[in-house]
């Protein structure tokens, strides 16, 4: 659906296609019903604040329940996309630009290699992420960081690790990372790099109500090394523990345990609460 309208076409004018100006989101869907909505809706009008983006609210919400209300498949994944719209030629935008709103629906699917709740494993690429952290605060719609890594990932792996310019751990092209070290969790300072997903922060503060230490910090492949455990998460599949890291003259291996194993609770707990 696009502007309210059941099409797949879009102009070639739209600054989304023409220069990635605009953000989105991804969300899990059960039985009609979206996983975490409120936050993820809540980052996204931030990210159309940050980017001067006008969001019809109101008009997203009655498209977004039109959508459900059609919804053929009880597990869906939804996504919404939000671009600047139409405008001229060059990076400046026109004054009063009319926001492109692009709400679609798909099934969700099991097969992918991250629906494994027995563990993983990963790849460390060797492309490294670009820092802004002016853009850290949203999903926008350049995504060639993810790109150019994920394009590394070998057949058969689940997932590629990114670093940072100064080469600590930030996240994985499609997932946030949290290790497990001595009974704390330890998540990656994403300040400069990476995006704070919507299921990481529900689990952290799963995690912090059962009383359980977090620590935000640049992690190093040397704290990597040294974790007991390894887990990754995102708003479509939850949780994925993480069992081995190749790559880079590098080969690692951890034990799905205990701590990885209430964060699987936890979002499947997330996941019943929506259906």
């Amino acid at each position: 659906m696009i502007n309210g309208q059941l099409t797949d076409q879009i102009s070639v004018t739209d600054r989304g296609f023409q220069y990635g100006d605009g953000c989105f989101e991804t969300i899990r869907v059960q039985n009609s019903l979206p996983v975490l909505l409120a936050p993820h809706l809540s980052r996204l009008t931030t990210s159309c604040e940050l980017l001067g983006i006008d969001l019809d609210k109101p008009l997203l919400m009655s498209e977004i329940e039109q959508m459900l209300s059609s919804c053929d498949f009880s597990d869906a994944v939804l996504k919404i996309t939000i671009t600047r719209g139409s405008g001229g030629r060059g990076y400046k935008p026109a004054a009063h630009c009319k926001a492109t709103r692009v709400v679609q629906l798909f099934e969700y699917s099991t097969d992918g290699l991250l629906h494994n709740e027995s563990g993983v494993e990963v790849f460390l690429c060797r492309h490294r992420l670009s820092s802004n952290r002016d853009l850290m605060a949203m999903k926008h719609l350049n995504r060639l960081d993810q790109v150019m890594a994920s394009r590394e990932i070998p057949p058969g792996i689940a997932e590629g690790l990114c670093l940072s310019q100064q080469g600590y751990l930030i996240e994985g092209c499609k997932s946030n990372i949290v290790l497990v070290k001595e009974n704390m969790l330890l998540t990656p300072d994403l300040t400069e790099s990476g995006v704070k997903g919507i299921m990481l922060s529900h689990l952290l503060n799963r995690f912090r109500q059962d009383e359980m230490p977090v620590k935000t910090t640049q992690i190093s492949l040397d704290d990597l090394k040294s974790a007991d455990e390894v887990f990754l998460c995102n708003s479509v599949f939850g949780v994925c523990p993480v069992i081995k890291l190749s790559g880079d003259d590098t080969v690692l291996f951890w034990s799905k345990g205990s701590v990885t194993r209430r964060a699987i609770q936890y979002t499947n707990e997330a996941f019943s609460a929506a259906s």
